[in-house]
């Protein structure tokens, strides 16, 4: 029997029909919006931390950005992440005001 495709809710935000079911979803959304928050991405890979991007902190300064995605944002603990590794921690599904780590 074919497997049949599993979709988030609608939200057809620049090109991206569903809202992410995924972690992959959550760096895609992310690549869509970078750019608005002063960031270019540099690099996206499956190891940690997931990207290293560059924010702009004014007068022709960047700064390196270590950015790790997650779909649900106690998936950040339950992987065993070293937060003092990261800069960033960006998720879709936030459980509770608990799960919220300060990096």
């Amino acid at each position: 029997m074919k497997r049949k495709t599993i979709v988030g809710n609608l939200i057809n935000f620049r090109g991206l029909v569903y809202s992410p079911i995924n972690e992959q979803g959550v760096v895609f959304l992310f690549g869509k919006v970078a750019h608005e928050f002063g960031m270019y991405v540099e690099l996206i890979r499956t190891g940690y931390p997931d990207c290293i991007a560059k924010r702009f902190i004014g007068k022709d300064r960047w700064e390196e950005i270590k950015i790790e995605f997650e779909f649900k944002s106690s998936d950040f603990v339950k992987h065993k992440h070293e937060p003092s590794e990261t800069d960033m921690i960006l998720g879709h599904i936030k459980e509770s005001d608990t799960m919220i780590l300060e990096v």
